[in-house]
């Protein structure tokens, strides 16, 4: 049964609200944590990746930043899985309908992606070269160029 809340609530500590969200270590530490009659299908958990700084039980900085995990299709320990974008096309890939530019997706992350022009991997038009969120394993090379600001500083992997 829900209760009804009129009104915000102030959070006064430096905790996640609800305390199955971790941060964990692993998933085999949240699966461990958290009793399958308290998991429920779309549970989020946060898994560190990386090294972290503790104030007491407070997580004040993780270098490699929380990564998402969630009960996806279940509540086993194997339905535990990362969250993941989207696909990359059909109806409901990243282009699809329900895709992050299709009439239902969601909206972009706020802090941006990084691309790289991977100019070993040819397109179509062979003109046009690769512009992808993976580096390809290519050498990498340092190109400046002018621009009417100033000047920038791209990286090319070839």
């Amino acid at each position: 049964m829900a209760i009804n809340i009129s009104s915000n609530l102030g959070i006064e500590s430096g905790l996640p609200l609800d305390s199955r969200y971790g941060p964990y270590s692993g998933t085999s530490q949240a699966n461990q944590s958290i009793a399958e009659s308290k998991r429920y299908v779309g549970l989020t958990v946060g898994i560190v990746t990386g090294t972290t700084t503790y104030n007491g039980i407070q997580l004040i900085e993780a270098d490699g930043g929380i990564a998402e995990y969630w009960y996806y299709t279940g509540i086993t320990d194997s339905d535990l899985v990362l969250k993941q974008e989207g696909g990359e096309s059909a109806t409901s890939g990243t282009s699809g309908s329900s895709g992050s530019s299709g009439s239902s997706g969601r909206d972009g992350i706020s802090s941006g992606r990084i691309y790289y022009f991977n100019e070993s991997e040819t397109q179509t038009p062979s003109t046009y070269k690769n512009l992808s969120t993976t580096a390809s394993t290519a050498s990498e090379q340092t190109v400046t160029s002018g621009v009417t600001n100033g000047s920038f500083t791209l990286i090319v992997n070839l």
